[in-house]
């Protein structure tokens, strides 16, 4: 894996991509693990299909012309897609590998899959994996100021954080299946790069367990750049 770029924010670098790609026609995009919401501006001239396993939440999403509700695991897509866009939705998966076939399965020859996921090996990853839910709720809450934080439906959702969704283990899987990486990101969330420029003791907490936690792992644990994006071509 070859890090191209790092970011505070990459949607507007991988929605300038992506549209350069399709610029100009008509293409079939896949929102995959959507929910209400959408992270990047799509091409023009698009038509959009959301699919996500909760009903409640595609109803919400105002920038779907389709929806499939339906377990990403599992479901059976037709070779249509331009441009499928998994963000933020193989940590939560027990078998993240299937959803990967299944994504690829669904693209057309010269379609592309933009994939984000959290890093395993950051101080971020190693905290959401060696936590409970119930501590992720209340910082969504308490921290975050999310007043309906683990209500259903809301994040934050349970995360497993397979070891299949490392940066690493998705290239060896995802170019045996065909498709070849284009473009790696890293990158921090809005509500991270908040928490390390907003000040005060939690800041402070933050930039010290990080600094502590990467001299320890001789530079192996992220703390600065929490969050990936990849973005992968079927030939």
């Amino acid at each position: 894996m070859t890090i191209r770029d790092q970011a505070v924010s990459p949607g507007p670098k991988i929605s300038s991509l992506v549209r350069k790609m399709f610029e100009g026609r008509s293409c079939e995009v896949l929102e995959a693990g959507c929910g209400s919401m959408t992270h990047i501006q799509l091409p023009d001239r698009c038509h959009v299909t959301g699919l996500d396993i909760s009903a409640d939440q595609l109803s919400r999403n105002s920038h779907v012309h389709e929806r499939i509700v339906a377990d990403l695991q599992s479901v059976d897509l037709e070779p249509k897609y331009d441009l499928t866009v998994c963000w933020n939705v193989l940590e939560h998966l027990e078998d993240p590998q299937l959803a990967l076939k299944n994504m690829v399965a669904g693209l057309r020859q010269g379609g592309v899959l933009v994939i984000a996921v959290p890093l395993r090996s950051s101080l971020k990853g190693w905290v959401t994996r060696l936590t409970p839910h119930c501590f992720h709720v209340a910082f969504y809450k308490w921290v975050l100021k999310r007043e309906d934080a683990g209500l259903p439906g809301r994040q934050p959702f349970r995360a497993l954080m397979r070891r299949e969704i490392g940066p690493h283990q998705m290239k060896k899987y995802l170019e045996a299946l065909g498709v070849h990486e284009i473009y790696v990101c890293l990158y921090q969330t809005d509500h991270y790069t908040h928490l390390l420029t907003a000040g005060g003791v939690m800041s402070w907490l933050i930039k010290a367990a990080g600094i502590l936690t990467w001299l320890v792992s001789f530079g192996a644990v992220s703390w600065k750049w929490p969050d990936v994006v990849m973005v992968y071509r079927k030939p």
